[in-house]
């Protein structure tokens, strides 16, 4: 005879689901293809909250990093145009030192504590994790608590699909995926706002206070303030429930009343006063943060701080703006730095319109509400109203990774209406079984929206097999339209009298993700072909001899034309031999090769093929071909006599090389590892002098530099060049054979040797990298820090012999 369940039983099992999901979520938010894991723990500091950290426990507050002794003579060290040589972007100089403007707190309760108690240093990925990992949970937590006590009856799927949308549908990739120094403090921030709902929910919103729960909330509160300034303008909810329980008692001051009060207060104000003194010991002023001292390509201390000429723009960006949808998983991309429209992306909120069924049910639903919709409001408000911090590049400050300030808050308050609509409609079963499909399908459009956006930042062969599922009914019904995937064939007669001109041959996809295929009528024999983008000019070719007065063939590779990554249509070819198609350009003239580079292409998930004409790109060709098209045919994916299994190469490059002259001030990419948003650029400047300075470009994070080196234009030079995108992913069998301590050397670490030397070395775990997407003496992924291509010789190129196993 089975006994029955415990009231201690019934408090466990909610608490066993929730640490279940929040193990499951834990997983799906720490997974990365194998080329784009990075390590946890790390020795030596690698990223700007590494150094502050060190700064902290040696007893200061400045980082560890000696300015420039230039930059500390200039008149004026704030000048972008003086300082250009010498700073180091991103960090606020005041005073002879370097500090950090982005918020300590990230550093009090994470890193210091794990490098006391490990003797490493936490990952800023990692520190990401954690702080967005545990907000998520609280705020699953809360909307579990809530539904168990206010609406027990509402429908599980309806639970379900809110829980889903707390977990994926909140903006969480951007600052997981991107896991840098500006997203750590948001990051911060979400947690210990999420934390404060939590513990104001569980201090009682209506009935008598749990002072320990509000004393944790304040200290929460104070905390996320301290993470994001913002957030100041959210703490009114700290102090509501106590307000409206005060007011509904005649505004009476008691003991009781006195307690609560001190308790609300106290630790936030602590907190807050630890902030302003942290802010007077570096900069001389109380509310002075750090943005203003930040270095950069143009003067903080310029721009104000907030200005209500910027909500238009910013509220398109936050609340309508559209991305690029395909056909084709993933069915979203879009920049990964801007903001889209939350309400075309993430549909669940519309949800709020429920509300006013909602409103007034339950007192505490009540006061609920009012905290998540202040919270929510109050720092949307205050996004709209911040300025771009680059005017002259952009005209937005719509951040993609802004969108965790405000979006967790909307989506609880959209999943909490539904809930409590389902409720109020419990004797109104049509509604309530259409409210639950409504809220199920927003929820899955928003989830794909989500999962779109995440994906797009790895390479297309990480998700390669799930794309394949989810695309299968697209090539069905391609298939059934006859939808073609292989190389344009074309038979063309040249036009004699457009010398000069630029044309187009092949266009694909749209203006704001396309590529273009232009002829150059160079001279009455020659022609060059070349390959521009959206992002940037691509490869040229040289001078290619031709008969005007003849037609000719030719037959144009595109990676834009093949299918996306994931398309059923690539059957069982490898990674290596769908690499070979998507990621080079070959043009072919009456069979004989004229043109090949290797190109980085978007997939054209628009489908289109403009063939003679374009309609986009117009600043690098006319609008269309003057020539005579004698026939337009597509050759098969694969071909006949089928296609070659390239090798995955691996080890440091090696390069023998000589640079041109007269590039005084520009810089030239060597070698160029990754993908857009996720790449490593090795890349060389030059000085009127003849002296050169080699640089690694980072995407996104601090990279590294090497001083002058004088006399370095004369004759040839040797460089090789080792970095983790170079070898190949953690898990792979290669790297298995090396002991622990020389497999991270090779995949934590950069090394520069210029004629036998070393001249630039540093901890830096570069961003995976598929070998097929290493190119040399090109710019292929459009990095901001470089031209398209070095103009020097590349006189040789080889990888360097894979190392034995040393013990």
């Amino acid at each position: 005879m089975s006994s029955a369940p415990t009231p201690q039983t019934h408090r466990l099992r909610p608490l066993l689901a929730w640490a279940l999901g929040l193990a499951v979520l834990g997983w799906f938010y720490a997974w990365a293809p194998a080329a784009f894991r990075q390590p946890w723990l790390t020795a030596s500091p690698t990223g700007y909250y590494h150094e502050l950290t060190a700064g902290f426990l040696s007893g200061h507050l400045s980082l560890p990093r000696v300015p420039d002794p230039r930059l500390v003579a200039l008149p004026d060290p704030y000048d972008p145009k003086a300082n250009a040589p010498y700073r180091i972007n991103d960090l606020s100089y005041f005073q002879g030192h370097y500090y950090l403007y982005h918020s300590a707190v990230p550093a009090v309760v994470l890193f210091v504590p794990v490098r006391v108690l490990t003797g490493q240093y936490l990952s800023e990925t990692a520190a990401s994790f954690i702080f967005v990992l545990a907000g998520t949970g609280a705020m699953l937590g809360l909307l579990a608590s809530v539904r168990r006590t206010l609406f027990p009856a509402s429908p599980p799927f309806l639970l379900a699909a809110s829980l889903g949308m707390l977990a994926v549908g909140q903006g969480y990739q951007v600052v997981l995926r991107d896991g840098m120094l500006n997203q750590v403090p948001i990051a911060s921030a979400y947690c210990f706002f999420s934390l404060m709902l939590l513990a104001l929910w569980h201090a009682g919103l209506t009935g008598p206070v749990r002072l320990r729960w509000l004393g944790l909330a304040s200290l929460a509160g104070g905390l996320a303030v301290a993470s994001r300034p913002n957030y100041l303008f959210c703490l009114p909810v700290l102090v509501l429930p106590l307000a409206l329980r005060w007011r509904t008692d005649g505004f009476r001051l008691t003991g009781r009343t006195a307690r609560e009060w001190l308790v609300a207060l106290i630790p936030v104000a602590l907190v807050l006063a630890a902030q302003l003194a942290y802010n007077q010991a570096r900069f001389g002023q109380l509310l002075e943060f750090g943005p203003r001292y930040m270095l950069g390509n143009w003067d903080q201390r310029q721009l104000a701080a907030l200005g209500f000429g910027n909500i238009a723009a910013n509220a398109h960006y936050y609340l309508f703006s559209t991305a690029a949808y395909h056909a084709t998983f993933p069915f979203v991309t879009a920049p990964s730095w801007q903001a889209v429209g939350l309400l075309w992306h993430v549909p669940f909120v519309w949800l709020l319109a429920l509300l006013p069924f909602a409103w007034g049910r339950d007192a505490r639903l009540h006061t609920l509400a009012l905290l998540a919709g202040w919270a929510a409001g109050a720092n949307l408000f205050v996004l709209l109203l911040l300025p771009s911090g680059n005017p002259e590049a952009v005209l937005t400050s719509a951040n993609a990774r802004y969108v965790l300030d405000f979006l967790p808050a909307l989506v609880f308050l959209a999943a909490l209406a539904a809930l409590a609509a389902s409720d109020a409609w419990s004797r109104r079963p049509v509604a309530r079984r259409t409210l639950v499909a409504t809220a199920g399908l927003l929820a899955v459009i928003s989830a794909v929206a989500g999962l779109s956006l995440d994906f797009q930042r790895y390479p297309p062969e990480a998700y390669r097999s799930f794309a394949r599922i989810v695309n299968r009914p697209v090539w069905w019904w391609q298939g059934l339209r006859g939808a073609a995937y292989g190389p344009v064939e074309l038979k063309l007669q040249l036009p004699t009298d457009r010398i000069g001109a630029y044309e187009p041959l092949v266009a694909t996809g749209t203006g704001e993700g396309g590529e273009l295929l232009h002829v150059f009528y160079e001279a009455p024999g020659t022609i060059r072909l070349g390959l521009v983008d959206s992002l940037a000019v691509g490869p040229q070719s040289g001078p290619i001899v031709v008969d005007y007065a003849q037609p000719h063939r030719f037959s144009i590779q595109l990676g834009s034309l093949y299918p996306a990554d994931g398309h059923p249509a690539w059957g069982d070819l490898s990674d290596a031999q769908i690499a070979l198609l998507r990621r080079r350009l070959v043009v072919r003239i009456d069979d004989r090769v004229v043109f090949e580079a290797p190109a980085y292409f978007r997939p054209n998930e628009s489908g289109r093929v403009l063939i003679g004409h374009t309609d986009f790109l117009l600043a690098y060709a006319q609008g269309k071909f003057s020539g005579r098209l004698l026939s337009v045919t597509r050759g098969p994916l694969i071909p006949s006599a089928g296609l070659e299994e390239p090798k995955p190469a691996y080890g440091a490059l090696r390069l023998q090389l000589a640079f041109p002259a007269g590039r005084a001030g520009i810089t030239e990419p060597l070698v160029t590892t990754g993908i857009p948003q996720a790449g490593d650029v090795l890349h060389v400047t030059y000085r009127a002098d003849g002296a050169v300075r080699f640089g690694f470009d980072h995407w996104g994070r601090p990279g590294l530099a090497s001083d002058w080196i004088e006399h370095a234009l004369d004759g040839q030079h040797s460089l090789e060049l080792k970095s983790g995108a170079l070898y190949p992913p953690e898990g792979h069998a290669l790297l298995a054979t090396l002991p622990v301590d020389q497999r991270r050397n090779l995949k934590d670490r950069v090394q520069l040797v210029f004629d036998g030397r070393v001249v630039l070395e540093g901890t830096l775990t570069a961003y995976g990298s598929s070998p097929y997407d290493v190119v040399v003496g090109r710019n292929s992924i459009g990095a901001s820090t470089a031209v398209y291509a070095f103009t020097g010789k590349m006189l040789e190129v080889e990888r360097v012999a894979w190392p034995s196993a040393r013990r």
